[in-house]
């Protein structure tokens, strides 16, 4: 069983940090398991850090380049991006060659962050 916490966690330089797990998360793992499926406790296997962008807002960002509409860009898919790649395959392509989309994906668009 492989398990993870998933959400915003301390930010880091990628090239600059501990791949060891405080063991106080690997802890707070084994409570909650003993609590939500008991019996289902073994001593890991492996405990391992990783790192992913994640956005401000949680959500993806998808949009064109400021000043430069021909390039497309996405961004900060917190390690399930890959579950929508169709969909962001089209609105990526949508983009680069309209410089809009009918897909219903303005939410996540870059000026977003100006508004926060």
């Amino acid at each position: 069983m492989k398990i993870g916490f998933h959400g915003p966690g301390t930010p880091v330089d990628p090239d600059d940090h501990e791949r060891a797990p405080d063991p106080r998360v690997v802890e707070r793992f084994r409570n909650h398991l003993e609590r939500y499926l008991p019996g289902m406790l073994e001593e890991p296997v492996a405990a391992v850090t990783c790192l992913y962008t994640m956005s401000a807002d949680q959500h993806f960002v998808i949009d064109c380049v400021p000043d430069t509409p021909a390039i497309a860009f996405a961004a900060g898919f917190s390690g399930h991006g890959y579950k929508f790649a169709p969909v962001i395959g089209e609105l990526l392509a949508d983009l680069a060659l309209e410089g809009c989309s009918e897909l219903p994906a303005n939410f996540l668009r870059l000026g977003r962050f100006t508004e926060l």
